[in-house]
């Protein structure tokens, strides 16, 4: 068959030979229209590999830029964190003191048994600069404590005095949630609710507080607050704090608030912008936001190229959105369990899994420290996380006021600590990200390639076709009439034979 199949072709494509005579000439035509297809074939080969790579694995991805109205994106969640030590161990004396022993025996003699039971929260929560003192000191007579509980007991000389929504005073129990980041219990505004961000059913009980979380429409007003506030510049957020009494700040922080700012289907982490407010001031944020898109024509392409998750792609355990900082706090959290043993007190966690005790600390300390380099450099951990950003996501920062008042002073009759936020204008960036080298390019790239090095095209496909389908029904007939002839042949040899016999 393949025999029949070269010899066709020899007769279809050097038909015009047969006018020559000299074999050699012949020869030395056929060698040379053979070169020249080899060449042209390798050029086609080479530049279409070129041209796939381009469009396959190293895609000319472009970015545009347009602006949208800021309520079409919700407002973002606050988070607000006092660093304060529990004033359960406030016992006239600095804190301070007691790890400096500094008058230590006259300290101790007035310490009581929740002083020993709290000062791991305070450790844990504030002073983590003491914890290997801390742990020397109390490690061997503390009786076993329920951490937990403790930590949701402890009171600090801080209370919201005045929260407004829209220009409104609205009650700060409405609008605040309790949540749980590594300064202990914080408060955020604007955060979905319990069961819509973890996976409840295999999260511990201890975070059952979340469950408990207080979101009522106002009294005053006709306002129903929502987790997901649309970004209007009008849907301003402030607070007004006091502290009351006597207070010791976290060293490592000095007299700040900590706020964080994120999204309102996560929980703060680490892995979050945050930004201080000294106590004692008026402070003014803008927000500033960027919403990022990947267009649908990237959706075909790796992870590796596209560099981002679309919806559904990458599953969490404990969380039910999916974002890089929430990948990135449950794989430190599973990391951090396979190493120490135990999580972190603010890290996601199953029933079963212990809380990290005084003694664990210097070690969960030293991975969040070395995180970066872990997270790069060991094999096992970025094969598991792989945490990379929604294909669809939203990137928010805070500015802050140039000029601010110094002092609250001047505004309230007593000392407090009062920021407001608001978007900064009516409109934001989005950010589209798309393919420019798209299949239809490479596509006509290819024909380009085939026109330039074979003089090929649709029609030489429709010509060659008809000329083999002509060619074929020649050869058919061709041989059908030999077929015919012979037979006939056959025939008359018969007939003659048979006269001859008679």
């Amino acid at each position: 068959m393949l025999g029949k199949l070269i010899t066709a072709l020899d007769k279809f494509l050097f038909s015009n030979l047969k006018t020559i005579n000299n074999n050699c000439v012949r020869w030395l035509f056929k060698l040379t229209w053979i070169i020249a297809v080899g060449f042209s074939l390798s050029g086609l080969l080479f530049y279409s590999k070129q041209a796939y790579n381009k469009w396959h694995n190293t895609p000319d991805i472009s970015i545009s830029i347009k602006s949208i109205p800021s309520r079409d994106i919700p407002f973002p969640a606050i988070t607000i964190c006092q660093p304060l030590v529990p004033t359960q161990i406030l016992n006239g004396a600095s804190i301070y003191y007691y790890f400096q022993d500094r008058n230590t025996e006259k300290i101790k003699s007035n310490l009581s048994s929740e002083f020993y039971n709290y000062l791991p929260i305070a450790v844990q929560t504030c002073l983590l600069q003491f914890a290997s003192i801390a742990l020397l000191k109390i490690g061997t007579n503390r009786t076993e404590t329920n951490f937990m509980k403790l930590l949701k007991n402890a009171k600090y000389n801080f209370i919201f005095r005045h929260c407004e929504f829209r220009n409104l005073t609205l009650s700060c129990d409405n609008l605040l949630t309790q949540t749980l980041t590594d300064f202990g219990f914080c408060y955020t505004f604007n955060m979905q609710k319990y069961f819509e961000i973890f996976q409840a059913e295999i999260l511990s009980d201890d975070f059952d507080f979340y469950k408990n979380e207080i979101r009522n429409e106002s009294n005053n007003t006709n306002i129903q607050f929502v987790s997901r506030i649309r970004a209007e510049k009008k849907n301003s957020f402030g607070v007004l704090f006091e502290f009351r009494g006597k207070v010791q700040y976290c060293r490592h922080i000095g007299h700040n608030l900590k706020l964080i700012i994120h999204k309102p289907n996560e929980i703060p982490t680490i892995f979050h912008d945050s930004y201080f407010v000294e106590i004692l001031r008026y402070k003014y944020f803008f927000i500033n936001a960027k919403v990022n898109v990947i267009n649908k024509n990237l959706h075909d392409y790796s992870t590796e190229i596209r560099q981002c998750y679309f919806e559904g792609e990458k599953k969490l355990k404990f969380f039910k959105n999916y974002s890089k900082a929430l990948c990135e706090f449950e794989c430190l959290t599973n990391y951090t369990l396979r190493i120490c043993g135990c999580t972190k007190f603010n890290m996601p966690r199953e029933n079963n899994t212990k809380v990290c005790d005084l003694d664990k600390v210097q070690c969960y300390q030293n991975i969040k420290e070395l995180w970066p380099n872990i997270n790069e450099s060991s094999s096992d951990v970025s094969e598991d996380c792989k945490c990379l950003k929604p294909c669809t996501d939203i990137e928010y920062n805070f500015e802050v006021e140039k000029e601010t008042i110094k002092s609250t002073n001047r505004i309230f009759s007593y000392d407090g600590t009062y920021f407001h936020t608001s978007f900064k204008n009516h409109v934001i960036d989005e950010h589209t990200k798309y393919v420019v080298y798209t299949i239809q390019n490479f596509i006509a790239d290819c024909g380009g390639l085939i026109g330039l090095f074979l003089g090929f095209s649709l029609l030489s496909i429709y010509e060659i076709v008809c000329d083999f389908f002509v060619f074929s029904i020649k050869s058919i007939s061709n041989r059908n009439f030999e077929k015919s002839i012979k037979s006939k042949n056959l025939f008359e040899k018969k007939i003659l034979k048979n006269i001859q016999v008679i």
